[in-house]
């Protein structure tokens, strides 16, 4: 699973990451681990056939992350016809969850009409859980 390094650049003046930089960091992460799963963003997006929009996003924070710190993820995933809920934890290295982030994505015809899950995107998801 991806791994990833709080950089100068992710925190605020408080120190920590800022809320919106976790929601990005745990996007960037389920990116990189789609891809190693099969299925590269930028090839679904370029065969044009399938969208996966965000529709729903919860955060819950359970500890603070400092630049240095480097987390890891883990993924729950919830499939359904025409659509998925994936939940990325974000742990530090003692395995101590530090965030999760619950996305809910639908899967839409290019024409935006509800679309269902393609066997190539429910294959990657399921590798991921």
């Amino acid at each position: 699973m991806a791994a990833y390094t709080i950089r100068l650049n992710d925190i605020d003046a408080a120190g920590v990451v800022f809320a919106a930089r976790i929601c990005a960091i745990a996007h960037e992460c389920y990116e990189e681990d789609l891809a190693a799963a099969g299925l590269p963003l930028a090839t679904l997006l370029a065969e044009g056939a399938c969208l996966l929009p965000l529709v729903r996003l919860e955060a819950d924070f359970r500890a603070p992350l400092r630049h240095g710190d480097r987390v890891t993820t883990a993924y729950t995933v919830e499939l359904g016809p025409d659509r998925y809920q994936i939940a990325i934890e974000l742990r530090l290295a003692n395995d101590r969850p530090a965030a999760r982030v619950n996305q809910f994505h639908r899967c839409l015809s290019a024409t935006r009409q509800p679309l269902e899950l393609p066997p190539a995107v429910r294959t990657a998801l399921e590798r991921l859980a």
